[in-house]
């Protein structure tokens, strides 16, 4: 198994430590917050006061990626429609072209 081999494991540690030491560390990140409010108990200003004004609908762009779907959704069902109609008509042109046609 890989994690077994010397040379992975060693890479897998020496992966993780950088992980661990990494300024942005999460346990790091996490304290630091946690002592911010405890210190500052007021901490309005980290809340992103835009997108709680705006509605799911907004803060998705779901008023952008409905209607582009729904043309595309049109667009191609108007492909497909158009291409069913040219099959049928050529395999009616090609099926009354061959029954017209007599052996001699």
């Amino acid at each position: 198994m890989i994690a077994n081999h010397a040379t992975y494991s060693e890479r897998m540690k020496e992966a993780s430590d950088i992980v661990e030491s990494e300024p942005g560390n999460v346990r790091e990140k996490m304290i630091f917050y946690v002592e911010h409010v405890a210190k500052y108990k007021n901490v309005d200003y980290l809340v992103n006061k835009v997108i709680k004004q705006q509605s799911l609908v907004q803060i998705y762009n779901l008023d952008i990626i409905i209607p582009a779907c729904f043309i595309i959704f049109f667009i191609a069902g108007l492909c497909l429609y158009a291409l069913t109609k040219l099959c049928k008509c050529v395999i009616r042109r090609h099926c009354s072209g061959s029954k017209g046609l007599k052996k001699e």
